[in-house]
């Protein structure tokens, strides 16, 4: 016989019992608000009240884990914990009361037993081992069965309230959906009637279908009037706790969207989600075979009309209305509603609110679980009938539905269903493009293509679709080979037509990809394709020919903008609207006038705004934006950007979010702003690496390296010179930049090498692309840097073209007003007059334009003019003013003792200890005067979070505790006279 332990303080330690104290494999997780409940309901029995709980929930949602994980803590704490369940094949009468009984019987102390002799004289025709434990027990009196039951439950209640006043008491009773009458009773005596001070009672059942029992409702609907009773519901486990649960069998699968996906296919059930997180997340969406064993265990106890109605439903991915089910089954209203009330009452499916009976699974995992049941033919036969009800049901109106049916013809294309499903795929396609929802038409025309016939038409056409679709949701390079894959397809069905939407489709790909090589391919197919056209004007033919003027433009091929120009032109004369989108779209790229490009975009806004597709009109006010930029209309430019992002961010449209924040970096750069430049830079280059968009490492690099220029900061990118050395020819504006690096860091040598290999035939082996007038500003600025008498007319040449603007690459970078460089260049060559000219032009756009950072560059540039003129004076005059303005701005100051011939230096005039910078110095001087860093802020025309990170920076570098060991630094180096 066990007894309780007897600890030092001589309190007893109880047994904790063994039907709850089997080891689970699984963590215990979540449950916190119900483990709360429970608490404070033990806190009112312990305290010397009585309390009951009934824990309802469907199969697996873990009330027996939490009924012992709840026990388990509170025998921790001394509690007396009991525990009893019924059986669902052998029903006993009082059987959890009776198990629970014998666990407490051989506990309790010999003096304990003895005082309870009466009480076992009436529990012993329930539980036989009594006399063993109990000598001398005599058999209780013939009575009648009213009279026998109330002393047997009278007998309960003694035997629980005399454990109880050892220790309060945790009595569990588990599966009560299988209880029997007898022991619904004892439940609702103990609970209302005779409760026991010092006890709580914890009861687990499935409130799933037919598992409650009438019995078991009469006590629940009973219990729901006793105050000290309560009912709670476990629903399933939220995102986080699948997390927490996934973590301990794979950490790095919890740390993604596993968890999440896990938790909304399960519904958070604690069974379904522990037998997912343990299965290979390469299987994908398969079904466990533990799930799929009792899946298969919950349908068999339903009608064969249930069964079947589940397999229909499950081919539906989420709800059905009632008569599209009815449909399906070809059954009447009646039948199919019986069937539809056996699922609900299993738990299986639930009805959702609304004015139209609809119904879906209660967890994603239970339909698949059914699906996976089916044959292959007779999920595809499921899948005809289903579509063919929602054509009957929504017949009036299919719009909401489209991609419904497409899905489920495409499922029932080898039964006869692949016609319909093209036909509704293209239907759902255009609603989707329409409407923003591109990731959904994506996934959706995948399953049609799956099914569409190799070679065929309607596999071009999809295939065209899917492109376009890519492009708008902002997948690019994925784009790239769709519209590829389309090409190939078209050419083998001979529609030319077909075979140009895709060669069309690949090009635009191709150039917001920025990628050479596939622009080139490009120009070869649209090549082709402008032959197979004929001779004749047509549309078709207007349309390759503007795809044609970008593709080689961005190939860096000669003749684009004269093929640009035809393409508008032979779009105006067959009058179509369509084609002279395509050759407006081209020519906001090739047309290197920016005037022009704004008379095209204005142009190309007002004819999209009439087709209503905003996609095509992001072209417009990008390449407005852009155009503006060139004329140095900052303020213009910017009213254009907002316009452009307003857009981009309503419409969902990745690739044009991305290049918004390109954007306001140019303009932030523009305005002297370099850490706002920076912080929009890494914003665009976030969109850009976590959606498969443009490749936005190469606009990242470019910006990065103009903005640490600027900063005087180009030492940090010394270390990845090298390797950009090594970079291919087709990377064309990294060879310029470099050149330009080296030359700004004293290797002259290197700049100079670079310089040689560039300028052969004319800088020919630098593609005259998008990216060509930054590329441009760099070889001119490192040619004036080099002093390169040789080079600099075949420059100067080069930049003509550009005079009276800005360098801007599209959606790229601006370098500034163009006279400037130019104004170098003809310096160098002896063009003086040229030169003072080109200078007061560049000043006056840089004026215009309200950037204070042009206005910086470009007397700077003057002052150099001079000071190579022999003209101190004035230079040093010119030199005042571009120091003021850099400094306010906080970019890398001119040294005012340029040595006549050599280039404009940048950095600092003196050697300053610890790294420290000629701007942090300034700082430094304010902080030691006890300046805050607002105070700082307005001297220095900086922002106060700018002034706080150069603080910070030179506290580091000073090894300062605080801005009080900082002053003394300063005046111990002798720093505080600053510059």
């Amino acid at each position: 016989m066990h007894r309780p332990a007897t600890g030092d303080s001589g309190k007893l330690r109880w047994h904790f019992p063994p039907v709850l104290g089997r080891p689970s494999t699984r963590p215990f997780v979540g449950r916190r608000d119900e483990l709360a409940r429970l608490t404070h309901r033990w806190e009112q029995a312990s305290g010397g009240s009585s309390a009951t709980v009934l824990i309802g929930g469907e199969a697996g949602a873990g009330k027996t884990r939490l009924a012992a994980e709840f026990a388990s803590t509170r025998h921790d704490g001394g509690a007396l914990v009991l525990s009893g369940a019924c059986d669902s094949e052998l029903s006993l009468p009082y059987q959890p009361w009776v198990m629970a009984l014998e666990q407490l019987v051989r506990q309790l102390p010999p003096s304990e037993l003895e005082n309870l002799r009466d009480e076992f004289v009436h529990l012993s025709m329930l539980m036989p081992q009594l006399d063993r434990l109990v000598a001398g027990l005599e058999r209780p009196a013939p009575s009648d069965p009213e009279s026998e039951r109330q002393r047997l439950l009278a007998a309960i209640r003694a035997v629980l309230a005399a454990a109880a006043a050892l220790a309060p008491v945790v009595l569990v009773l588990d599966d009560l959906h299988w209880a029997g009458q007898q022991t619904l009773v004892a439940l609702r005596y103990l609970a209302r009637t005779a409760p026991v001070p010092r006890v709580l009672i914890i009861g687990t059942f499935r409130d799933t279908g037919d598992e409650v029992t009438e019995p078991l409702a009469a006590v629940l609907a009973d219990l729901r009037r006793v105050e000290s009773a309560e009912r709670m519901k476990l629903t399933g486990l939220d995102v986080e706790a699948v997390r927490e649960l996934l973590a301990t069998v794979s950490p790095v699968d919890a740390a993604g969207e596993r968890a999440q996906t896990i938790a909304a296919r399960t519904g958070g059930n604690p069974f379904f989600v522990w037998e997912l997180c343990g299965t290979d997340p390469d299987l994908g969406e398969a079904v466990p075979d533990s799930v799929r064993e009792v899946v298969a265990s919950r349908l068999r106890r339903l009608s064969s009309g249930a069964r079947d109605l589940s397999q229909i439903l499950a081919t539906v991915a989420n709800r059905v209305e009632f008569a599209v089910l009815r449909d399906a089954m070809a059954l009447d209203t009646a039948v199919v509603a019986a069937a539809l009330g056996e699922l609900v009452q299993a738990g299986i499916v639930q009805e959702l609110d609304g004015p139209v009976p609809t119904y879906q699974f209660t967890h994603a995992l239970l339909r698949d679980a059914v699906s996976e049941s089916l044959p292959a033919l007779g999920r595809s036969s499921l899948h005809l009938a289903v579509a063919r009800a929602m054509e009957e049901v929504y017949r009036a109106d299919r719009r909401g539905v489209l991609a419904d049916l497409a899905r489920h013809f495409s499922a029932a294309a080898a039964v006869g269903g692949r016609d319909k499903a093209v036909y509704y795929g293209r239907r759902a396609a255009n609603q989707a493009r329409r409407t923003a929802a591109y990731d959904e038409a994506v996934a959706l025309l995948r399953a049609v293509l799956a099914v569409a016939a190799a070679g065929s038409v309607d596999r071009a056409s999809l295939l065209v679709d899917l492109g376009d679709l890519l492009e708008r949701s902002g997948r690019m390079l994925e784009a790239t080979g769709v519209w590829a894959d389309a090409y190939e397809t078209a050419s083998l069905t001979g529609n030319v037509s077909l075979r140009a939407e895709a060669a069309i489709g690949f090009e635009q790909a191709a150039h917001v990809a920025g990628s050479y090589t596939a622009s080139t391919d490009a120009v070869r197919m649209l090549d082709d394709l402008l032959s197979a056209c004929g001779d004749g004007d047509s549309a078709l033919r207007a349309r390759v020919r503007g795809a044609l003027a970008r593709a080689k433009r961005l190939a860096g091929h000669a003749g684009a903008e004269d093929i640009a120009v035809a393409a508008l032109d032979e779009a105006r004369r067959v009058g179509s609207a369509d084609a002279l989108i395509v050759a407006l779209e081209a020519a906001t790229i090739v047309l290197t006038d920016p005037h022009r490009i704004l008379e095209v975009a204005d142009e190309l806004d007002d004819l999209t705004a009439a087709s209503g597709d905003v996609w095509r009109s992001m072209w417009a006010t990008a390449n407005r934006s852009r155009a503006l930029m060139e004329l140095g209309e900052l303020g213009a430019a910017r009213q254009a950007a907002a316009r452009h992002r307003e857009r981009a961010m309503t419409f969902r449209f990745v690739l044009f979010r991305f290049q918004c924040d390109v954007f306001d970096a140019m303009l932030a750069l523009a305005d002297g702003r370099l850490d706002d430049a920076e912080r929009f830079i890494e914003q665009a280059d976030r969109v850009g690496s976590g959606e498969p968009t443009v490749p936005s490492g190469g606009i990242y690099g470019l910006q990065m390296f103009m903005i640490r220029r600027e900063q005087g900061r180009l030492e940090e990118m010394r270390p990845i010179l090298d390797v950009i050395r090594t970079l291919s020819p087709q990377e064309p504006i990294w060879r310029p930049g470099l050149a330009l690096a080296y030359s700004e860091l004293g290797l002259v040598d290197d700049a100079r090498q670079i310089m040689n290999e560039l300028a052969v035939d004319g800088f020919r082996t630098v593609p005259r692309d998008s990216l060509w007038p930054v590329a441009l500003s760099f070889l001119a600025e490192t040619c004036i840097q080099l002093a390169d008498v040789e080079i600099a007319p075949a420059l100067l040449t080069e930049l003509e073209p550009f005079g009276g603007r800005t360098l801007t690459a599209a959606f790229s970078a601006g370098a500034g007003p163009t006279d400037r460089p130019r104004a170098g260049l003809a310096e160098l060559v002896g063009r003086h007059e040229v030169a003072d000219a080109l200078i007061v032009d560049a000043l006056a756009l840089a004026d215009r334009s309200g950037s204070p950072l042009w206005r910086a560059r470009v007397e700077e540039m003057w002052a150099w003019i001079l000071r190579r003129r022999g003209h101190a004076a004035h230079a040093a005059e010119h030199l005042a003013r571009a120091r003021s303005i850099a400094e306010s701005i906080g970019i890398s100051v001119v040294d005012p003792t340029v040595p006549d011939g050599s280039r404009p230096e940048r950095g600092p005039s003196i050697e300053l200890p610890d790294g420290l910078t000629v701007r942090e110095l300034d700082v430094l001087t304010l902080v030691a005067a006890g300046r805050s860093n607002r105070e700082i802020a307005q001297t220095l025309f900086i922002s106060p979070n700018t002034a706080a990170n150069h603080v910070r920076s030179i506290l580091q570098k000073t090894r300062s505790v605080n801005r009080t060991e900082a002053a003394a630094y300063a005046m111990r180096n002798n720093l505080m006279a600053g510059d």
